[in-house]
């Protein structure tokens, strides 16, 4: 579906918005939120996996399973958040 003619959408409150005040119109919107590789949530020793659909939620949540250190880089973003 080229150019104007869909809406690749993860949420729907942007797309919502540009509906009503924008009057904006997309004949088709297609939901990524089901592509696997945006709800990654992995780490390893030199790393961190997070992908761009992962809810704030399920990162605090993991990031509480995966602190194993009081001094740690999860415990730094725990904080943060």
């Amino acid at each position: 579906y080229p150019g104007d003619q869909s809406k690749l959408l993860f949420g729907n409150t942007r797309v919502q918005l540009q509906r009503k005040y924008e009057n904006a119109y997309w004949p088709r919107l297609i939901s990524i939120t089901q592509i696997k590789e945006l709800q990654q949530l992995q780490r390893n020793e030199q790393a961190f996996y997070l992908g761009a659909g992962v809810t704030f939620t399920r990162l605090k949540a993991k990031l509480m399973e995966w602190n194993d250190n009081p001094h740690g880089f999860c415990q730094a973003l725990l904080d943060q958040m």
